[in-house]
């Protein structure tokens, strides 16, 4: 009979712990995959367990559940749009690669989807934010000792200069990684003041804070801006929803932080300009479905150098041609409007509001309302200049664990 007893005990503490460590690996991929390559398919991996997790629900119960069957439908919609933009265009007629290019896009769509089915009844909730908010805070010290050390010492944690300061990115191989991380650990932090209000969590809520503005970005500042209104208004004023005015005073203090970088990056010929001039001139070219999938502004287009890079010259701009490729993924609603058309980019649109309102619906306690809002806000802000939504599968699955596990109040 005891030995029952320790063992349910054991089986208790055993299942989130190892959860927790599914977790961790998701914010720490970047870093994990360059000691171990397969690793860095990790979030295509758990993408593709979810969505069949939640296709097999689905079969069981010979139904999709109603708030589930618009989404499914507008994601059905934009598949059917882009491959025929494939078929129209003949610019990639590799059904592979487009196959794959198409995954790439929705993936996130599908980790939700199979996610919230699995969390909506989880039983460890506490434990579960417990754990992954102890590692987030093992990692949170490290990086905060690194970031010191950076700024009297070349210890090999940055990309560049800003401000004649080591820009700070951690074991990142990229700066935006990095502040993305950042995101998630505080995220993960946020969530745990629910069920441990304590000083030292906030703490190192400002530590992660002040990790992700080392990076000396404009958007992890405002990132790290969105964070303290939100804070401000939801949990000490309690507010029940984010004002209108609060997202003015946001958006006019983050037009003048990152002035100066908009400018930058869409000034001349520059990769972002030059993506998003090309993503009107090949959604008007292809009208009204696009070019098709694996053609324009995504990791296999731009992996296997797509026909439209070498039909509009992109050999002369820095960074998008065959020999330097880095900047080619630097967008997404060009890259959105070029391979499914002007229609398609008003229905992703319009599914991503969906997406969001799915979260917001679920979200009545003032530290999940955070986390969500904070989330989203990131993502959105993000998709003006990057490709946050192909990428966003990590952030999608933390944030439905949050919202299934901290209850609401």
């Amino acid at each position: 009979m005891r030995g029952d007893s320790v063992g349910h005990k054991y089986v208790i503490r055993t299942r989130p712990f190892i959860l927790s460590i599914f977790l961790i690996l998701l914010i720490f991929e970047d870093v994990i995959s360059h000691l171990i390559r397969p690793i860095q398919l990790y979030d295509e991996f758990l993408a593709i367990i979810l969505t069949l997790y939640y296709i097999a629900h689905v079969i069981r119960r010979g139904r999709i559940r109603r708030k589930d069957g618009l989404i499914v439908l507008i994601v059905i919609a934009l598949l059917t749009i882009g491959f025929r933009g494939n078929f129209n265009s003949k610019i990639q007629n590799n059904s592979i690669l487009c196959i794959f290019d198409a995954f790439n896009i929705f993936k996130f769509i599908g980790a939700i989807l199979g996610a919230q089915l699995i969390f909506d009844h989880y039983r460890f909730k506490e434990l579960l934010i417990e754990y992954t908010s102890f590692m987030v805070k093992l990692a949170v010290a490290i990086s905060t000792i690194c970031m010191i050390l950076n700024l009297f010492a070349n210890i090999g944690m940055h990309t560049d200069y800003r401000y004649g300061i080591r820009a700070y990115n951690f074991l990142y191989s990229r700066v935006g990684d990095f502040y993305n991380a950042c995101v998630l650990w505080i995220i993960i932090l946020t969530a745990s003041l629910y069920y441990r209000n304590s000083r030292n969590t906030k703490l190192f809520i400002v530590l992660a804070l002040i990790n992700m503005c080392a990076t000396l970005r404009s958007r992890a500042w405002g990132y790290a801006l969105l964070f303290v209104i939100l804070y401000y208004a939801l949990i000490i004023r309690k507010e029940r929803k984010f004002r209108w005015w609060y997202m003015a005073a946001f958006a006019a203090m983050v037009s003048f932080i990152s002035a100066d970088q908009f400018s930058y990056y869409f000034n001349g010929n520059r990769a972002r300009k030059v993506l998003l001039k090309y993503g009107f001139i090949t959604a008007r070219n292809y009208f009204p479905f696009g070019s098709g999938f694996a053609t324009y502004g995504t990791a296999i287009a731009q992996r296997h150098y797509s026909k439209l890079y070498q039909i509009y010259n992109f050999s002369l701009y820095w960074g998008l041609s065959p020999d330097r490729r880095s900047f080619l993924t630097d967008n997404f609603w060009p890259a959105v409007m070029a391979e499914m058309g002007f229609i398609g980019a008003v229905l992703m649109a319009f599914l991503l509001c969906i997406v969001a309102s799915k979260f917001l619906r679920v979200t009545d306690n003032k530290y999940s309302k955070v986390c969500v809002y904070f989330g989203l806000g990131t993502l959105f802000l993000s998709s003006l200049i990057a490709s946050s939504f192909f990428s966003c599968t990590p952030l999608m699955i933390i944030m439905c664990v949050i919202v299934r596990t901290v209850p609401n109040a």
